[in-house]
Formats: structure tokens, sequence, C-alpha cells
């Protein structure tokens, strides 16, 4: 029994050398299809996934440095819904500043926001008082190479009464409009 073990174990022993060595000739030998190279290479792919972003923010707030999308999304002064409660009726007798836009894209197409103002302004009764917002579009610009696509100037968002003089007019009681922003992505 003893030699029998032996014997296996040299066979073993043996075979692994055997099997080792033509290993290494297969190495040195050939990579790849490559006869006597000195040179292996370490193929990665990898995907880096889309997004486009955008917010609104305060009209004051203009010190936005976007570098990457943690640091849009880590915004605090940046929102999906902006909510203003601090103006007249009267106000919208002129042009009134309502929000700034802000936008981040890392896709090789740029990104349309089209901007609207539905019915404008709906009172309790229904009765309306439309708005013409200015500008009606923004475009976040395409990615390259490795720079993204940013929009953070000339964003200010404004709406005026189409028929001021329906402001005039307007009974007491309370209105409220919804200014849209739809985006499209684009090449």
């Amino acid at each position: 029994m003893k030699k029998t073990i032996a014997i296996l174990l040299i066979l073993v022993i043996g075979m692994v050398g055997v099997f080792a060595d033509d290993l290494i000739v297969s190495v040195a030998g050939q990579v790849d299809g490559l006869e006597n190279s000195n040179q292996a290479d370490i193929v990665l792919y990898t995907t880096v996934e889309e997004f486009a972003l955008f917010a609104l923010s305060a009209v004051d707030y203009t010190s936005v440095s976007f570098t990457s999308k943690s640091a849009f999304e880590g915004d605090k002064n940046l929102y999906s819904t902006l909510v203003r409660n601090d103006l007249d009726l009267d106000d919208f007798k002129g042009y009134v500043n309502l929000a700034n836009i802000w936008g981040i894209n890392n896709t090789k197409g740029k990104i349309t926001l089209t901007v609207s103002a539905g019915d404008g302004f709906v009172g309790e009764d229904n009765a309306k008082i439309a708005l013409t917002v200015a500008p009606t579009g923004f475009e976040i610009p395409a990615a390259s190479g490795t720079t993204l696509g940013i929009l953070n100037t000339s964003n200010v968002i404004s709406a005026i009464a189409s028929n001021t003089a329906l402001i005039d007019t307007a009974a007491a009681q309370d209105y409220e409009a919804t200014i849209t922003i739809t985006v499209t992505s684009g090449s």
C-alpha cells in the first residue's frame, strides 16, 4: 500500500511538472496569436450612464459652478418645484423674473428645455388671465470628451400678463399659474 501511494505521488508530481512546462512554453511562445511576444494587454470596457438634469432656483442665486452630477444634485439652492407666493397680480403688468433655470448634461446631444405658461393665472371661478413667458426655451449643450454640457448663464425665466387690462378688472379671489418646463433630447 505504501509503495502504491508513493508511486501515485510521484506520478502526480511528474504530471504537474509536465503540464506546467507546457503552460510556460505556451505563454512564452504565443500570446493571443502573436509569435514571440513580449507584451500582453488587458482590455477594459466600461459604460458611463447618461444623465441630463435641470433644476430651478430663486432669481438672486447666481453663484453656481457645476463640476459633476453629485455637485448638481447636492446643491441645496436648487429645486425641482419652486413655489412663489410673494407676488401680486399687479406685478405682472410688467415682466416679473420668476426663477433661474440650471442644467447639466453628459449626453452627446443637446437638451432642449421648452417653457410654457399653459392657461396662465386661473381663478377659483375658472377666470383666466393669460401669461407670456420669456424666454420660451433654453438649451443645455452636449457633453464633449470629458467636459459636461452646462446651462449656467442667461437663465432667468420671466412672465408678463398677455392682457394687462384684465388685471385691473379681475375679481377678488385666489389665482394660480403653473409654468411648465418640457424636456426634449436632441442631437
